[in-house]
């Protein structure tokens, strides 16, 4: 029992130091793995507002441009909301059949 208690009394810094070693491990990995998580779902939700954006200037396009298409004349300023709407449209990836009415509209004169 005399050698035992100076072998831990001696060892016990050790077993201190080993199981704040181990802690700091546990609460960097659960910290790691949060920030993971958080990112993971903001990339999800940045995604998902750069969709609704899209969508939402394809859709005022294809209104402005229907009306256009049946005899509406536009003022100067919502024309240039449709150039600017459609610049947007197409930055954001936007390339379809939005284009071609835009580009017939144009060369009808009617933009």
């Amino acid at each position: 029992m005399k050698i035992v208690l100076p072998l831990l009394i001696a060892g016990l810094p050790t077993l201190i130091t080993t199981i704040g070693v181990i802690a700091t491990t546990i609460i960097q990995n659960k910290q790691a793995n949060k920030k993971d998580n958080i990112d993971a779902k903001l990339t999800d939700i940045k995604r998902a507002l750069e969709n609704e954006k899209l969508d939402r200037c394809k859709s005022d396009l294809i209104v402005i441009m229907s009306r256009i298409q049946n005899g509406y004349t536009p003022t100067t300023e919502e024309i240039m909301v449709l150039y600017e709407t459609k610049k947007k449209y197409n930055e954001l990836g936007g390339d379809s059949y939005v284009d071609d009415m835009f580009e017939k509209l144009k060369k009808e004169g009617k933009l």
